[in-house]
């Protein structure tokens, strides 16, 4: 009786008729779209043919050719699995993600059974947070370099999608709809796509959109929409944001098909969206279940009901199409195309929807595509390369801790620091590091409830001191933190005639505190300056200390760290 009332509820809802009516009546559209255009010729839908996908061979070496690398979100049910059987059979080697460690594991065991030559690799990752999506790109790199594959993606299938019937918000403040269905895939093509444009064959997106999307019909861009509170109501409208959703999915293609085209240099990274249809798989599985039923049996009697592994041909055509392919939406399977509804090829829409994205992809402190680009400039497959120099004298080798976090929690108030204040978080990798390496510059940032982040570069004139500080320190917990370091290469210069440039430390803020650095040392107790600064700020000027006489480790470091929550 509670299931049968649930039903009704939902069915005496606006969101109920959205999807039932024009829902249907979208994709009614779609498919009468390629009908009338196989009778008319000047309708008649372009169609691509699929080609084999190209081997990788790295242009600098003479090594063996390896397997293009794709990655697909959503991996582990419907059309991500269906996706992932197909294309390793193609000669991909299969990046599986996944929010399910148990469901990644049997998706690898139903994919080798069926074929026991597929190359796979699982991650598990959360695409409705940002901060699981920054470890999954860490975690990838550090895959890439340690595997015999060039350090590169050949193909992104941004399938990760859910229907919720109720709100519930991510850890970012984000409606996790609109977060899984268009803000992960934003922030993970953000971060992959050094990676895509280092390729040394074409590269390709596809993004899997829906045809839901042309039940929308005007949408105002703003961070409401991205974030998935424009609709007001006391019901949580489900059907607008899934539109909303895979309209913003279909806006972003072609913004980045435009922006890859004028920015890349050839072969640009193609760009392309592909509607699968209505499939049956479990993305209703949060609405009455009866009521999901009924639907797939409507959609069946109609002929518009695929099975995944049918659903999946319009995803295949798109990752499979010429590479000179880009820009276009695929649907209903044999290759063929269409265009998508007016509203999706509105390009101011496109460019406001980018920008906000960008904005809050810099907010969410994603933005590390700098740094993948000069990992990639500087790396080669053992991370390490070498620049010659004929009047090179000195070799430094360089180490960067990538997410070193202290994790402690700063509360300031009137009272003075303890003196372990001394080895707040951004002087601790370079007591860390002092006995076997030189600390060149390092950067914190904090987030809102204070907690600290932050990367430090160290110098080392000879790589097995280098290799060992990442035998030693990798891994290594600090302040229940792990420390992730990364080899990112070697530059040899003539210090006669290339000196070191000056350190520059700036100002370190965040909106619980900020530090201005005046030398190595400091002077306690810091001195507060007036109000009306943007939020509290201390200066400390020039002092000495004997701390610094001390030989640093984690667990003395560690230590100090739990008295200094003050």
């Amino acid at each position: 009786m509670k299931e049968l009332a649930v039903a009704l509820r939902f069915v005496c809802s606006i969101q109920f008729w959205r999807m039932a009516v024009l829902w249907t009546l979208s994709l009614i559209f779609s498919y009468s779209y390629l009908s009338i255009g196989g009778l008319v010729s000047s309708l008649k839908p372009k169609s691509y043919p699929r080609c084999s996908p190209q081997l990788v061979r790295d242009p600098s070496t003479n090594s063996n050719p390896t397997r293009p690398v794709c990655i697909i979100t959503g991996a582990t049910s419907g059309l991500g699995k269906a996706a992932a059987h197909a294309l390793s059979k193609n000669g991909f080697y299969i990046v599986l993600v996944g929010r399910s460690s148990d469901s990644l594991s049997k998706t690898m065991e139903e994919i080798k059974h069926g074929n026991k030559d597929a190359h796979l690799k699982s991650f598990l990752v959360d695409i409705s947070s940002a901060q699981s999506i920054l470890k999954f790109k860490a975690s990838l790199l550090r895959w890439l370099s340690v595997s015999n594959l060039h350090p590169s993606i050949q193909l992104l299938i941004n399938n990760a999608g859910i229907l919720a019937a109720s709100q519930r918000i991510s850890s970012e403040g984000y409606d996790q709809m609109m977060a899984t269905n268009f803000i992960g895939a934003f922030f993970l093509t953000k971060l992959i796509l050094p990676l895509l444009r280092s390729s040394p064959v074409p590269s390709r997106i596809v993004n899997v959109t829906s045809f839901t999307h042309r039940s929308v019909l005007q949408m105002q861009i703003g961070k409401e929409i991205v974030f998935g509170n424009a609709c007001s109501g006391s019901r949580y409208p489900c059907a607008h944001i899934y539109e909303h959703s895979k309209l913003c999915l279909l806006l972003f293609s072609y913004e980045l098909h435009r922006q890859c085209r004028l920015m890349d240099k050839s072969p640009p990274v193609s760009v392309i969206a592909a509607d699968p249809g209505a499939v049956d798989t479990n993305i209703m599985r949060e609405l009455p279940s009866s009521l999901c039923r009924l639907a797939l049996l409507g959609l069946q009697l109609l002929g518009l009901l695929q099975s995944p592994e049918e659903g999946v041909n319009s995803i295949i055509d798109a990752a499979l199409s010429p590479q000179d392919t880009s820009g276009v939406y695929f649907f209903g399977g044999r290759g063929r195309t269409m265009r998508s509804s007016a509203l999706s090829y509105d390009r101011k829409l496109a460019e406001k929807l980018w920008a906000v994205s960008c904005d809050l992809f810099r907010e969410a402190q994603l933005d590390s595509e700098e740094e993948t680009s000069q990992l990639i400039s500087k790396s080669n497959r053992s991370k390490e390369h070498l620049k010659t120099n004929t009047n090179n004298n000195t070799t430094t080798y360089r180490t960067r801790p990538k997410t070193f976090n202290s994790g402690t929690n700063r509360r300031f108030d009137r009272r003075p620091p303890p003196a372990s204040a001394r080895d707040e978080p951004y002087f601790l990798p370079k007591l860390l590091f002092s006995e076997v390496g030189e600390m060149k510059r390092y950067s914190i940032h904090y987030d809102q409830r204070g907690n600290s982040k932050g990367t430090a570069e160290v110098v080392f004139k000879k790589q097995s001191d280098a290799l060992h500080a990442i035998e030693r320190y990798h891994g290594k917990c600090l302040d229940g933190k792990p420390m992730h370091i990364e080899l990112v290469g070697a530059n040899i210069v003539n210090p006669a005639i290339v000196p070191s440039p000056p350190i520059h430390i700036g100002i370190l803020r965040s909106p619980k505190a900020g530090f201005k650095r005046r030398q190595e040392s400091f002077a306690f107790p810091p001195r507060r300056r007036p109000r009306g600064h943007g939020g509290r700020d201390f200066e400390r000027s020039q002092g000495q200390g004997n701390f610094w006489n001390k030989k640093a480790s984690v667990e003395m470091l560690d230590a100090d760290l739990d008295n200094f929550k003050f």
